[in-house]
C-alpha cells in the first residue's frame, strides 16, 4: 500500500543522536508513512543504529561514499512514494503531533505546497524560533536567510517536485534548503507555516563548527536572490547590494546610491512583501550606519 507521507533523513556519522531523532517519527501519532534513511557514507555506528529499529516502516539506504547532504536528500526524494514529503534531521526531535498538525493543514489549506512551523533550539543554545505564517513574508524573509521555512520542520507536496523536477543543488556543501526553497519559489511554490513549534532542534558542536561554510553559502545563494528581487539594479549594483548585506565592514564608496534604488518601490516578483523586502534593506543600513533615504 502506498504511504500517506514520506519522512526523508540524511545522516552522516550520526551515532550521537540519530537513535531519539529515529525515536521521535516512529512515536508520532500518525502511522501511515514510509520512513527513508539515507546513510551518507558513515563510518561509526550509525547504520547499524537505523537497521536496530524493528520498524517495516523505515528503508535504510547507504550511500558508499559520502556524496553531500544535497546528493543523499535527493536520493530520498527519487525514492518517496507518498503524497506528502517531510524533511527530518537525524539531531533533532520532532514533537509527537508534528507529521499530523502539518497534514491538517496542507488538506486544510490546498493552494498550500510547502509547510514548516517553529522550532525550540536546545542544547548549548536554549531559545524558541518561530516562524513567520505567511507566504508573502516566508518569502521576503529568503533575503535575510532567517524566518523562513526550517528544513527539519518541512513538509511538502510531492506534485511540487514533479511540477517542476526540482531537486537539492549539489553544488552547495551547505544551506542546500535555502537554495531549495528559493527554488521552490521561483517555481510558483506556495508556502506558510504553523504557529507553533513542532520541532526541537539541537545545537551543538557540530553545528557551530560548519558555520564559516554555511555563511559562504548564504552568500552566494543571496547574491543570487538578489538579481530576482532587485529588477532595477544593474549587475554590478546587485553585486554591491550583495555585498552590503555580506560584510558590514565594506567601504561606503558608492554604496548610499545603490542602496536608495534598492528602496525605490517595485512590484512583487514571486509574491513576496515589498514592505518587508524594504524593512531588510532598511535594517541593513542601519547596521551600516547609513540612512534610509528612498528614491
Amino acid at each position: 500500500m502506498t504511504p500517506l507521507l514520506s519522512v526523508v533523513m540524511t545522516a552522516c556519522n550520526g551515532e550521537s543522536f540519530i537513535g531519539e531523532a529515529i525515536g521521535s517519527i516512529l512515536a508520532q501519532d500518525m502511522p501511515d508513512f514510509e520512513f527513508i534513511v539515507i546513510d551518507d557514507g558513515s563510518s561509526d555506528r550509525t547504520a547499524a543504529i537505523v537497521a536496530g529499529f524493528a520498524d517495516a516502516r523505515i528503508a535504510l539506504i547507504r550511500n558508499p561514499a559520502n556524496f553531500g547532504i544535497a546528493s543523499a536528500a535527493n536520493i530520498g526524494l527519487s525514492l518517496a512514494r507518498g503524497q506528502f514529503i517531510a524533511r527530518m534531521d537525524c539531531d533533532d526531535v520532532a514533537l509527537p503531533d508534528r507529521l499530523s498538525a502539518q497534514l491538517a493543514y496542507l488538506e486544510k489549506n490546498p493552494e498550500v505546497e510547502v509547510c514548516g512551523g517553529g522550532i525550540e533550539i536546545f542544547g548549548k543554545v536554549n531559545s524558541l524560533a518561530p516562524a513567520w505564517q505567511r507566504d508573502e513574508d516566508i518569502k521576503a524573509n529568503f533575503l535575510i536567510a532567517r524566518g523562513n521555512i526550517y528544513n527539519p520542520t518541512s513538509c511538502f507536496r510531492r506534485s511540487l517536485l514533479e511540477r517542476r523536477r526540482l531537486r537539492y543543488n549539489p553544488s552547495f556543501l551547505a544551506a542546500e534548503d535555502l537554495a531549495f526553497w528559493i527554488d521552490a519559489m521561483r517555481a510558483g511554490a506556495v508556502f506558510g507555516n504553523l504557529d507553533r513549534t513542532l520541532v526541537r532542534y539541537r545545537w551543538y558542536g557540530g553545528n557551530m563548527s560548519r558555520s564559516g561554510v554555511v555563511a559562504a553559502a548564504v552568500n552566494l545563494i543571496r547574491a543570487q536572490l538578489i538579481r530576482d528581487f532587485f529588477p532595477q539594479l544593474d549587475g554590478y549594483e546587485a553585486a554591491i547590494l550583495a555585498s552590503a548585506f555580506a560584510d558590514p565592514l565594506l567601504p561606503r564608496e558608492g554604496l548610499s546610491a545603490v542602496l536608495k534604488r534598492a528602496l525605490a518601490p517595485v512590484p512583487s516578483v514571486y509574491g513576496e512583501s515589498r514592505l518587508r523586502v524594504t524593512q531588510h534593506v532598511e535594517q541593513q543600513l542601519a547596521k551600516l550606519g547609513l540612512p534610509a533615504e528612498r528614491a
